[in-house]
């Protein structure tokens, strides 16, 4: 017997042309975007490449791709300004549950050679210790092209937080401001890009964050590696390459910011109850993406669900 308050439709109707279309559709969206609010062109952050699909990550070492956890992924081409290379195995953070512990380590299958790798910042960043950086950078990857034609997207902000938790997540952000016209500088795709702790014309910039999430009212949140670090520099020297000719025991470059009156303080526990808001940015996965095309054209045979199912869920990821 059927339920009268139940709502009922046609069968979704699947045609030859409307398979086409949909294809054609989700296309238009596995295009990567240009994405960070009020961005220019650069070919300063050539360490900063894109992971196909759409999310990025900082090359570290030869054959070692920093990440945010939630954009973790293998079998998928690395592209940089370096060189480009496949993803053969992800390392995520252990007690990743996002937004908490956001980060996670992609190794190559054959290294990017580089004459210098991205230094990362050694020194723990607190709320107190923010005005004595200045500026800072925000750098992502917008282009599949190699060598002298390779270009990033970058835009320069300065930094308004420090949050170890967010609720009972232990993010270790550092939050940079958002855009003059009130919008999240960080967008759909940038995930896994570069917080660089100077101006975007200095050389040899020092990673101080992990693009994560925004939150904060529109701000964007950064992981800070340096909280992570023995994690980070067991992983590399624990590694066994399968492949013979691979450097072994690869090291991440830590630097200390050098700020004269920058004081060595232990994380303090800080909370805001709008780090409650937090949204993850990478781009949808390219099946995703296909399915969504379709469900547009085809028109999904979806119940409606009603306010009596229960409050959205605090924490939403993109795609």
């Amino acid at each position: 017997m059927r339920d009268k308050n139940m709502r009922h439709t046609k069968p979704c109707q699947l045609t030859p042309i409307r398979l086409i279309a949909g294809l054609a559709l989700a296309s238009m969206y596995v295009q990567p975007a240009l994405a960070l609010n009020g961005s220019s062109p650069s070919t300063n952050f050539p360490m900063v490449g894109q992971i196909v699909g759409g999310v990025d990550g900082v090359l570290v070492a030869p054959n070692w791709v920093l990440t945010a956890g939630h954009a973790a992924t293998t079998s998928k081409l690395f592209s940089s300004g370096h060189g480009q290379a496949m993803i053969d195995a992800s390392f995520v953070l252990p007690g990743y549950q996002f937004p908490g512990h956001d980060l996670a380590l992609l190794h190559l299958a054959t290294p990017i050679v580089s004459s210098q790798y991205t230094a990362l910042n050694l020194d723990y960043l607190e709320t107190s210790h923010l005005a004595q950086i200045g500026s800072v950078t925000l750098a992502n990857a917008s282009s599949n092209a190699q060598g002298s034609q390779w270009q990033n997207r970058y835009v320069e902000s300065t930094l308004v937080n420090a949050l170890t938790w967010a609720g009972n997540y232990a993010v270790h952000w550092v939050v940079a401001d958002q855009h003059s016209s009130g919008n999240p500088l960080l967008q759909s795709g940038d995930s896994g890009s570069g917080l660089f702790l100077s101006a975007a014309g200095e050389a040899n910039p020092l990673l101080g964050g992990i693009a994560s999430a925004i939150c904060m009212t529109n701000k964007s949140c950064f992981v800070q590696p340096t909280a992570f670090r023995d994690w980070l520099d067991i992983t590399l020297l624990r590694y066994q390459p399968s492949n013979p000719e691979e450097l072994r025991r690869q090291q991440i470059n830590w630097v200390s910011l050098d700020r004269t009156n920058l004081s060595s303080i232990s994380a303090q526990a800080s909370f805001n109850p709008d780090t409650m808001y937090v949204t993850a940015v990478p781009e949808p996965e390219q099946i995703t993406l296909m399915l969504l095309g379709l469900a547009l054209l085809t028109g999904a045979c979806l119940r409606r669900l009603s306010s009596k199912d229960g409050p959205v869920q605090t924490y939403a990821k993109l795609g």
